[in-house]
């Protein structure tokens, strides 16, 4: 009895051990992705260049304040 015991306690082990296998690659997936949709809505250099340069040729005030007018 206690064999059996011994070898089910194992085998919650190895299953305990797989499930935390699986949960950090989801978990590693997910932080990839994340990244991945981040770097997708940061504008680059040049798109801010572009920005700038429409705005000032439009005549409109750049402002990085939300209380400016």
């Amino acid at each position: 009895m206690n064999r059996n015991k011994t070898e089910y306690e194992q085998g919650y082990r190895d299953g305990y051990e797989d499930g935390v296998e699986v949960l950090a690659l989801a978990l590693a997936c997910r932080l990839h992705r994340s990244i991945e949709e981040t770097m997708e809505r940061v504008p680059s250099d040049i798109d801010a260049m572009r920005l700038h340069a429409a705005l000032s040729s439009a005549g409109i005030p750049e402002t990085h304040d939300k209380n400016s007018s």
